[in-house]
């Protein structure tokens, strides 16, 4: 009964010692949570490639000529130019999450240990429950590993629709690389500037009636259908779901949607008031997939996608009488106060670039994310503390950048809206 106390060893007490078999571990139990609320819709997983560069072709929808009218005998002018690619090139990041066990965590374990095999003593399933208890606390650590690096996966693809050149800050490496920007090949021409609403600094929201949000959106999704070289049939408008809510509550909402509703409301002179207040009570009752729909109907959107996905980076805090904290800070993968219009269907290729190790002393899985990423694992005797360290090398770009459009039409409100502080880090 004695053999949890060698749960220094971990790994080792459940058998997993070699490569292959923390292959299967992780495939079995850990693997599951790299898709649980993943966010990448419109994207897809690209090839695996060696380098840390991409290059990408963007054909550009050119207008063809017609033929030309001539006599019965003669032969018209050879038809000229040819069809225009655009080039996409940039680098590739590599995000990594380390999670360990130390001698505090081995010590604050077995106690727990001592407490539970007291509680349990003379019912005959102690060494179950030992183990039992042993598996959660191997999982509890190693689940963090395949969610940090979905979170980022999350992350960088609601960035690069929000924002669209997606740059390393204080939020995505506070000890690591910052200042980088990798960028999204779209337009300038498609990046659009209006104000839909203010937030003030008490975060009150101050809606801008001098600028008609649904005449805005309708003249774009015009332009998209007709323009000359770039236009497409079936659009899809992606938001934050918050920005979305508070989109429908601008005055000018109500009106359109009550008429849209009820035509009766053109069957009499001067209505728009009586329109506005069914228009309001209706928006208030009503359920997010009519708001949708009308959403939809009104703007001829074919596809709204409405993003809820939210991530966390960490801070140390400093504190007086104990050790520094982590504070964990809450944020949006898409940013508030933006929409994203695009082709329907996938426009994203989430780029990876293969993993790689040139010694295998380290017992390592190279499954993670389909095999586009790694995590090795290893003890270090001298210092007490067993590590598990995984990579993922990938980027999400826009394969169509020059027919994608992104509205900012308000400023982004506090992304650090909740927190939690944890004694140390998963």
């Amino acid at each position: 009964m004695n053999s949890y106390r060698n749960m220094g060893d971990l790994m080792g007490y459940f058998g997993i010692t070699s490569s292959p078999i923390f292959a299967e571990y992780y495939n079995t139990v850990l693997a599951k949570g790299e898709n649980q609320n993943l966010d990448i819709r419109g994207a897809t997983w690209g090839r695996l490639q060696d380098v840390f560069t991409y290059e990408m072709w963007e054909r550009y929808n050119n207008v063809e000529v017609m033929a030309t009218f001539t006599d019965l005998y003669s032969d018209p002018r050879p038809i000229g130019g040819s069809v225009k690619f655009n080039k996409l090139t940039g680098s590739i990041p590599r995000h990594k999450a380390i999670t360990t066990i130390d001698e505090v965590d081995v010590t604050e374990k077995k106690h727990q240990i001592y407490g539970m095999m007291s509680a349990l003593a003379g019912s005959g399933n102690m060494q179950a429950q030992v183990d039992a208890d042993l598996e959660n606390f191997l999982f509890d650590k190693l689940s963090a590993i395949p969610n940090a690096h979905k979170n980022t996966v999350n992350f960088m693809v609601g960035q690069l629709k929000s924002r669209l050149d997606f740059k390393l800050d204080d939020r995505t490496s506070k000890t690591g690389v910052q200042g980088l920007v990798f960028p999204s090949h779209v337009p300038e021409e498609n990046r659009k500037t209006t104000k839909f609403w203010t937030v003030g600094a008490d975060g009150k929201i101050s809606y801008n009636e001098d600028v008609n949000p649904v005449e805005y959106i309708q003249q774009l999704v015009y332009d998209i259908k007709n323009h000359p070289f770039h236009s497409y049939d079936n659009i899809t408008l992606e938001m934050n779901a918050k920005s979305f809510k508070l989109l429908l509550k601008h005055p000018a909402w109500a009106k359109v949607i009550a008429y849209a509703l009820d035509n009766s409301f053109y069957k009499v002179a001067d209505n728009d008031a009586n329109a506005v207040a069914y228009g309001r009570n209706w928006l208030l009752s009503a359920k997010l997939e009519q708001k949708i729909e009308i959403f939809k109907e009104i703007c001829e959107i074919d596809e709204v996608l409405l993003s809820t996905a939210i991530t966390a980076y960490e801070v140390a805090v400093k504190q007086t009488d104990a050790a520094p904290s982590l504070k964990r800070n809450c944020m949006d993968c898409f940013e508030e106060g933006r929409m994203l219009l695009r082709p329907s269907g996938n426009i994203i290729t989430i780029i990876p670039v293969a993993p790689n190790r040139p010694d295998s002393s380290a017992v390592i899985s190279t499954d993670i994310f389909g095999g586009r990423g790694l995590i090795e694992y290893w003890y270090e005797p001298r210092e007490k503390v067993a590590t598990w360290r995984s990579e993922l090398t990938c980027l999400p770009v826009f394969t169509v950048p020059s027919q994608v459009y992104n509205v900012a039409f308000t400023e982004a409100t506090t992304t650090g809206a909740s927190s939690r502080s944890r004694a140390k880090s998963a």
